[in-house]
């Protein structure tokens, strides 16, 4: 009987380890259905995703393409966790969020580690230097030992540099640095270029005039899909999501709402419907 009461004890005491375990192995899908919420992980990079710094209130391209994803799901959205280049990837195996909600920012490196949803749209990456900065009639004439580059550990600046411009010397910030320091970097003559989206570049043109001008608008060094990133054995995840966004595409609201960000320059490339919307 003393056997007995001692086995069932144990078990008794066992049980929440073998819970917590369970719930460890739950995937990202089932997770979602339990609790009727995906949780996203964000990269503060206006205009994609802003934070007011006062009210912490969220904005941006992303925010409202993923908070009306949500609705159509029929799923409450958790802006849970803000991410650095550097870790996002492995908060993401570790379930500290479900989905990377701002842009995805795919490249060959990362794509051997994780998946990626459908795209939405794509942007193009050019090179910023300050206004007065006449010496690049070509872009080969940035690849120089002269020429420093400032580029941020692990993001696309740094790959543009290492891949197309070699020769450059490269001024490295780090995983966690705000788009604009590359673009003050520039113009206080710490760096001679910075390679950004064209989005964020025409907005910080805005609010710093006469400042700095991108090189080549109508050619760019690199052109970045948009999309979501998706742990890889989350196939009815990324199933569900691709399926919304090809209703959002369908529908004519990616292209709504990238309107209202960019104004009268059509900046953002858009994937085209097969059959023309009315």
């Amino acid at each position: 009987m003393k056997k007995l009461l001692l086995t069932f004890l144990l078990l008794t005491l066992a049980a929440p380890a073998w819970a917590g375990d369970d719930k460890d192995k739950e995937s990202a899908f089932d997770r979602v259905m339990r609790t009727g919420t995906i949780r996203c992980g964000y990269f503060v990079w206006p205009p994609f995703l802003a934070i007011d710094p006062n009210t912490k209130k969220k904005s941006g391209i992303f925010f409202d393409i993923v908070e009306e994803m949500g609705k159509r799901l029929e799923l409450k959205i958790e802006w849970t966790q803000e991410l650095n280049f550097g870790t996002y990837i492995q908060d993401l195996e570790t379930h500290k969020y479900d989905m990377e909600c701002t842009g995805g920012w795919p490249t060959a490196t990362r794509g051997k580690f994780t998946s990626y949803s459908n795209n939405l749209f794509y942007i193009p990456l050019v090179p910023f230097v300050k206004a007065e900065d006449n010496r690049f009639n070509k872009k080969m004439a940035i690849n120089s030992p002269e020429i420093t580059v400032v580029t941020i550990d692990g993001e696309n600046s740094q790959i543009i540099k290492r891949q197309q411009f070699p020769k450059t010397k490269e001024l490295g910030l780090p995983q966690n640095a705000p788009p604009t320091d590359m673009m003050m970097a520039v113009i206080t003559g710490k760096a001679d270029v910075a390679f950004t989206d064209m989005v964020f570049g025409q907005k910080f043109m805005e609010q710093n005039p006469k400042k700095i001008k991108p090189l080549w608008k109508n050619a760019p060094v690199k052109i970045i899909p948009q999309n979501f990133t998706i742990k890889p054995e989350e196939s009815r995840f990324t199933g569900m999501i691709n399926v919304a966004i090809e209703e959002m595409l369908l529908d004519g609201d990616i292209d709504r709402i990238l309107n209202n960000y960019e104004g009268a320059n059509r900046i953002f490339m858009r994937i085209p419907p097969p059959a023309k919307i009315e």
